[in-house]
């Protein structure tokens, strides 16, 4: 068994299926509009949007990474 943290494998999210069906991606509606709100991400210089990239301080900037 392994324990592996949403933050190292959730990357590109479709945003059109996170708003929409949710079949793939399951998230609040609001995820883009929040971080976008707090300068964590640019939908017109960001192409995907990236979890690791918009709520972590990267996936290898964890003082906690091993």
């Amino acid at each position: 068994m392994v324990v592996v943290a949403n933050m190292f494998i959730i990357r590109g999210i479709d945003l059109d299926d996170a708003k929409g069906k949710q079949e793939n991606f399951k998230t609040s509606k609001n995820i883009a509009q929040e971080a976008e709100k707090l300068g964590w991400y640019n939908p017109k210089k960001d192409k995907v949007f990236d979890f690791v990239k918009t709520f972590s301080s990267g996936e290898y900037g964890h003082p906690y990474y091993s």
